[in-house]
């Protein structure tokens, strides 16, 4: 064989509900159209997705698990929120790529030996930190390699402060020529390409990797009305095109032939599409004011100031005990919400991309907390949180609402209540404010999808421009094709999953009439008390018992008209078995007088109330199963109305 092609699709979202869109419109059909083809394939996942996917739908990871047992598919390491290298602390970098390593393990079985390299951004100081990690081979963009003496298409060698790692050739050009012919069906593109490589390189061998995203095959055209289903069959189609030549071998990275040479240094260099997109506003991800990539990584103040966090809460992560189930989900937590940090287009202040890691220093507390109550603002999000601490337990408290933020055994190590690394759409505003459900437009459109139907002639350079370079569109001149949506009208409004909601948020609502809020709680010991703009007073009072949380619940003032009262109990019941399983970790209860939580690792978690009156549902929830205690109240007169509710854990059955 002349040409030695890795073909490497790079999946990644964060730890967002919006992975399950990205999943029906892309990754599935992906992964089918792979192993249908036959054709070998490299897979990055990244450790956000593969948690998301685990609670949303794990299709994808099975049919991951069905590649790689065949020997088609070859996982590759990286790290895991995909932050990039050159823009985060060193020690940030290694537990990032330590953890995405212990969930590739966990999930796949896997240790790779191959590292996908966040945004390609390069330095030569990254070979010992990536060599360290356990990887021998890394790609690096050809226009980086062209500068660095390294225009050959052939495996190379590159060493620094005494480690070495394989670099394997990114050919843009190719990428973006893959990605043409798969989306307007021309293979022809590509094979030309291929034939003009094969005559340079002679009677020699050449090896080049094609490295995307994987959303490049049916998200972003779904962005744009593209129907799927045409992407993932004229992918097909040009993987077939391919398989056809007797000159051209799609390979795992594991089967690279030894370097044929060496380069002394890799001279430093940004990924080429955010250069292209910093200077050109309707490119993906633009920001206006920087020159390129390593102008923005020096001068962007989003990025100045999230390091400043960054910093704070890394200091505390390193002044913890070393391991433990609370210090575990804290580093976990920190590192979430390090996504894509250093990209452009991504994060900034008051976002819970990056603003949510200072979760960790909550579970910081939790771990470290001394038997009685503490109360300070340790995350700095200008409220008040307040530890209770037991022999056998510890809980967090908001003054804001008067909720439990955190619940956790000590005994186990098992958060109960809490869901620090999930991530919801909308503004951060701190831990104490939970954030609100969004609405977004919802059509249930198959997966397999009759798009002959609505096949258009689109004139170049089309609604996909925004992600080809200019010179793509030179050979066009005529219409090109494309099944576009016919009409996509939502056929309803569903609600965003809600997470870190926290265990009894209450609301009232009067028949008719708008929910009544209560401002900020006052607090003596551990009752909270609040009195809303219509003058009804709310005031709950915890105790904690061996077993768990009993909140006494007093209600006064009159309303006339009937009102309901909702108390919301979002519970993880073991969070990092949910973060590790999906979905399956957890089941729903529901009996006669009292309901709970089930955790296929842990205890069982039961609600009740004392007197009964009320009525318990759930809601699915991200990564947590929430239930909610409804009373309905014909009017509120002068007598206050009272009653308890307990969260009890029970050993597991």
């Amino acid at each position: 064989m002349k040409l030695k092609i890795p073909l490497i699709f790079h999946f990644n979202q964060h730890l967002v509900e919006f992975a399950g869109l990205a999943n029906r419109v892309c990754y599935r059909g992906l992964l089918r159209t792979l192993l249908d083809s036959n054709e070998r394939a490299n897979i990055h996942i990244s450790g956000t997705l593969i948690q998301s996917l685990n609670w949303i739908d794990p299709e994808p990871l099975d049919l991951i698990r069905s590649g790689l047992a065949s020997g088609q598919f070859e996982l590759m390491g990286s790290t895991h929120s995909q932050n990039i290298l050159l823009a985060c602390d060193d020690w940030d970098n290694r537990e990032q790529m330590k953890l995405h390593r212990e969930i590739l393990e966990d999930t796949f079985s896997v240790r790779p030996d191959s590292f996908w390299n966040p945004e390609r951004c390069w330095s030569q100081s990254l070979v010992p930190l990536i060599a360290e990690a356990g990887y021998r081979t890394v790609t690096v963009e050809d226009h980086i390699l062209d500068r660095s003496g390294g225009r050959e298409r052939v495996m190379y060698e590159t060493n620094f402060a005494g480690a070495s790692l394989r670099v394997v050739r990114d050919d843009e050009r190719f990428k973006h020529l893959f990605n043409y012919s798969a989306w307007f069906g021309k293979p022809e593109r590509v094979l030309r390409y291929l034939d003009r490589v094969a005559e340079e390189v002679g009677d020699e061998s050449a090896v080049f990797a094609y490295a995307e995203d994987a959303e490049a095959m049916g998200l972003w055209g779904y962005a744009f009305d593209v129907v799927p289903g045409q992407t993932w069959d004229r992918l097909g189609t040009l993987l077939e095109a391919i398989a056809l030549r007797e000159d051209v071998e799609t390979i795992l990275l594991r089967d690279l032939p030894a370097p044929a040479r060496s380069l002394e240094r890799i001279e430093d260099g940004s990924a080429a599409w955010m250069d292209a997109s910093l200077g050109e506003a309707d490119r993906p991800y633009h920001e206006d004011g920087y020159r390129d990539w390593f102008h923005f990584l020096d001068t962007s103040p989003k990025l100045q100031q999230g390091r400043r966090q960054y910093t704070a809460i890394r200091e505390k992560l390193q002044e913890a005990p070393a391991d433990g189930p609370l210090v575990d989900l804290a580093r976990h937590a920190f590192l979430t919400h390090q996504y894509e940090f250093g990209c452009i287009g991504i994060g900034g202040p008051g976002t819970r991309v990056w603003s949510g890691a200072g979760s960790a220093v909550s579970l910081l507390q939790m771990a470290a907390a001394e038997p009685g109550i503490r109360t300070e603002d340790w995350n700095e999000d200008r409220e008040e949180e307040i530890v209770v601490r037991t022999a056998d337990q510890v809980v967090v408290l908001t003054r804001s609402g008067g909720r439990v933020l955190y619940w956790a055994d000590l005994g186990t190590g098992r958060l109960i209540v809490g869901n620090p690394s999930s991530v919801v759409p909308g503004p951060f505003a701190g831990e104490s404010v939970p954030p609100s459900p969004l609405k977004y437009p919802w059509s249930d459109l198959p997966m397999i999808y009759d798009y002959t139907q609505y096949i258009e002639g689109v004139v170049p350079p089309t609604p996909m421009r925004k992600y080809l370079p200019d010179w793509i569109w030179t050979e066009e001149d005529g219409p090109l094709t494309l099944a576009l949506f016919g009409d996509r009208t939502p056929v309803e409004q569903r609600e965003t999953l809600t997470a870190q909601q926290g265990a009894f948020l209450d609301e009232l609502h009067p028949r008719g009439g708008p929910a009544i809020r209560f401002p900020k709680f006052t607090r003596t010991g551990l009752t909270f008390t609040s009195r809303s703009d219509s003058g009804l007073e709310l005031s709950k009072t915890y105790t904690l018992s061996q077993k768990g949380l009993s909140i006494a619940y007093r209600l006064s003032g009159r309303v006339e008209t009937p009102i309901g009262l909702r108390i919301a109990a979002e519970i993880s019941g073991d969070y990092a078995e949910n973060l590790r399983s999906g979905r399956s970790a957890v089941e729903i209860l529901a009996e006669e007088r009292t309901t709970g939580v089930r955790s296929t690792s842990g205890e069982t978690i039961r609600m009740s109330a004392s007197p009964p009156g009320g009525a318990f549902s759930f809601r699915e929830s991200f990564h947590a199963i929430t239930i909610v205690y409804s009373l309905e109240l014909e009017n509120l007169g002068g007598d206050p109305f009272e009653f308890t509710l307990d969260l009890v854990k029970d050993p597991k059955d």
